[in-house]
Formats: C-alpha cells, structure tokens, sequence
C-alpha cells in the first residue's frame, strides 16, 4: 500500500474542478444582490484578467501566445478574455451565479490573450562592470520601456474599475496557464468583479512523480520573478491595496517571496504592508511542511508581511495528508488538525493578531485539494473575507465559529451561509479523523 502513496498524493495534488458551482453566500443574498455587487461596467458574459507568466512561450496564434510548462527568463505580463459559458448574456450568467449547486455550474474558458510587456533578461543581454553582471544600455532601456507599457496598463485597468486593489492568483502543481487564468477569473467574478485580477503563472504542468520534482524546481525558479512583480504592484501610484491568493505549492513560492523580500525591507527600514501595500494574504491548503512553516512564520518574521494572513487548513484534504507521508513531514500545513495547535509552535501562531487559522470542515470532490474554489461553503468565506479586506463588506461580517479554546482558530462547516431553505440532504461531518494509510 506505502509503495502507492507517493504516486497517489501526487496526483491527487494536482485535481481540479473546472466546473464551479455558486457559493452559498450569493445564493442566499439572490440575484439582485449579486448584480448590484458587480460594478455596471462589468455585467456582461465575459470578462479580461491581467497576467504574469515566466513560462516559456510555445508559439504565437491568432487569439495570441500560448504559454507551455518550460521556463522562461522573462516575466511576461498581459491580459486574457474569459468566457463564462453556458452564459451568453449577462442576464443568464446572474441567474447561474446565485443558482443552486444541484441545477447549473458555471465553465469558464479562455480566450484571446495579448501580451502587453516583458520584464527581464538572459545572460546574452548582461555585461560585466567593475566584476558585477548588469544590463547593457540597450536591456536597460527596453526593460524600462515594458515597465512603463504594463504600469500604463494597470492604471487603465484601476481607472476602470474604480478601485486599486489588485488580486493577486498564484496555482499550485501541475497547473495549466489557462487552468491559473481561469480559476482567479471564477473567483473574481464571484467577488463581485472589483478592482484588478491579475493571474501569476509559474513553470509547473508536469504532472507524476516526477513531474511534482520538476514543479518544485520551478517553484523556486520563479521566485525571483514574483518579487520582482510584488514590488513593482508596491510602487505602483494607484494601487492601493494587494490581496495574495496562494493555492498549495503556489503558497511555499509566496512565503519564500515574501521572506526574501522582507530581509530587503528590513534593510530598507520599512515594514510589508506598506512598502508591498499587502493588506490580505490567503493561503489556501498550503503544501507546506509545518516545520518549515513555523519558522519561516515566526523566526523570520514572514507574519509581518501582511495586515492580515489567513489559513485555510482540512483533515479532509487528502492529498496535502499523503504528501506528508512523501516528504517526512511531521504535517503539512494544508492538512492540520485542532489537535496540532497544543504544540507550543502553533499555539503561539494562533495567538498573532495578524494571523488566523480557519478549520476548514468541508468534504469535497476527490481529494478535496480545490476545496477553497470550488466547495459553495468555503468558498462563500474567501468571497467574504477578500470582500471585507477590500472595503466591500461590513468588517466581522463572516459568520465563522470562534474555537472555544484556541484564540485564533475558527471553524468553517458545509452549512456555513447555507440557505434555510436549502432541503438538500446534510453532509456528514468529520471533525478530526485520521486518514488511513495502511490496509
């Protein structure tokens, strides 16, 4: 049975639903709560998200690049066009929007895409100076050219939406760069379409065993890039507020980011949430081991980033429980139990004020790894919190369950926000079971 794991924590890692049913928190409020929630501008049956990609590009067709699973030494930033189907009309996707999970599901899919700026260079286009590799004159100025096409962009986009906060998307293993696209343009247009979505695809998509080994590589390949691209969201003038969303591995490539940016900060005598204007960060069934979590979260500050950190953690997760029997894990983050929190480590983490943890009780298809995307009850608090961290809600609007002893922890079940009216059979709650590894 041991011999299986591996290959089955792999593949259960890289599930996906492309089909998402609507969260319970718009089926409550109705349609017409909905649509007043969508800015005017937006109510239609598509929409554009801005992009970041260090992925290779494979070639050039008429609805624009297409991007592969090998790296790239650039970052290459632009805008794609997603279609909401079965919807042709606005009117339609409204009614799928708030529809029961029984009835109609919504299946995005992406269309043209137009890349608007590169940022970076190889090695063919550096120079030595002084013993130092540097652009050359002609780099230098290109790459100042993209900046200000993409900063022109962004501040279009924000200028159309009213607001300046960007959502910024990070995928986990073995994920598509349309499969990126489309998973932050489902939960963007569940938040109500507000502000930026900006889409940060890495090198992964290979999937197996060692493909997960190739994935990793990448993930930390790509960490120069995501820096890069979080400072230039931070000295952005009409950006005001960041919202990180960072899904499995992607949350190991945020976290490693976001430390190595810190000690920068440090230096610099400035704080993340300012320099980097971070005011949410989620990390969504994070593939991180607890270890290196606590260590990174505590030791090396990483908790400072944000105003406010939010992890969404499920024994029902089996995919994030099999990856720690493959990696040695004590556990990884995404697959904690309350138990683990009489540690003195993650008691403490529980008391931070910026941080929280949310017991995520919500059986899911699968392996229930997308269960923060696709399950209409977790789902319903990540539209809420975002919503609330943006201005758009009542602060302490979310209706979630206060641990009884553990000051930061709080409990997300398949009812929350379910309708009354909802006569569906009850789910079967699990509140602390252990996944059985052995026959």
């Amino acid at each position: 049975m041991r011999r299986l794991l591996p290959f089955a924590a792999i593949l259960a890692l890289s599930c996906a639903e492309a089909r998402v049913s609507a969260p319970h928190v718009w089926i409550g409020r109705g349609a017409a709560a909905f649509e007043e929630a969508t800015p005017r501008a937006e109510r239609r049956a598509e929409t554009e998200v801005l992009y970041a990609t260090d992925r290779a590009k494979t070639e050039d067709r008429p609805d624009g690049p297409v991007y592969g699973g090998e790296r790239a030494p650039f970052l290459r930033l632009g805008r794609a066009t997603v279609r909401f189907l079965p919807a042709k009309d606005w009117e339609t996707l409204k009614r799928v929007s708030v529809s029961r999970p029984a009835t109609e599901k919504l299946a995005p899919v992406v269309g043209a895409r137009d890349e608007i700026a590169r940022l970076g260079w190889d090695y063919r286009e550096l120079t030595i100076v002084d013993g130092v590799a540097v652009p050359t004159p002609e780099a230098a100025a290109r790459e100042a050219e993209h900046a200000a096409k993409f900063s022109a962009a962004l501040s279009g986009e924000i200028a159309d939406a009213g607001r300046g906060d960007v959502f910024l998307y990070l995928h986990g293993f073995d994920n598509t760069f349309d499969e990126a696209v489309l998973r932050l343009a489902q939960l963007w247009h569940y938040l109500g379409r507000p502000g930026v979505a900006l889409a940060y695809s890495w090198p992964s998509g290979s999937s197996g065993l060692f493909g997960y080994s190739y994935d990793r590589e990448s993930g930390e390949y790509t960490v120069g890039h995501l820096k890069a691209l979080l400072r230039l969201l931070g000295e952005h003038p009409s950006v005001e507020r960041v919202h990180v969303i960072a899904h499995s591995r992607g949350a190991d490539v945020c976290i490693t980011a976001l430390r190595e940016l810190g000690y920068v900060l440090r230096g610099e005598g400035r704080r993340g949430p300012e320099a980097l204007k971070l005011k949410t960060l989620v990390l969504a069934s994070p593939d991180v081991d607890e270890e290196v979590f606590e260590q990174r979260f505590v030791r090396e500050g990483v908790y400072t980033a944000a105003e406010k950190t939010v992890v969404y953690f499920s024994s029902y997760d089996l995919a994030i429980e099999l990856a720690s029997v493959v990696f040695g894990s004590r556990r990884r983050v995404g697959a904690l139990r309350i138990g683990d929190f009489t540690g003195a480590s993650l008691a403490f983490l529980a008391g931070v004020p910026q941080l929280e943890f949310v017991d995520s009780r919500v059986p899911s298809v699968g392996a229930g790894h997308d269960y923060l995307f696709t399950q209409p009850a977790a789902m319903s608090d990540l539209i809420l919190l975002l919503r609330e961290q943006a201005g758009l809600e009542p602060a302490g609007g979310r209706p979630l369950t206060a641990h009884e002893h553990l000051r930061g922890v709080r409990i997300l079940d398949a009812g929350y926000l379910r309708p009354p009216d909802d006569d569906r059979p009850p789910t079967r709650r699990r509140d602390d079971v252990s996944v059985e590894l052995e026959p």
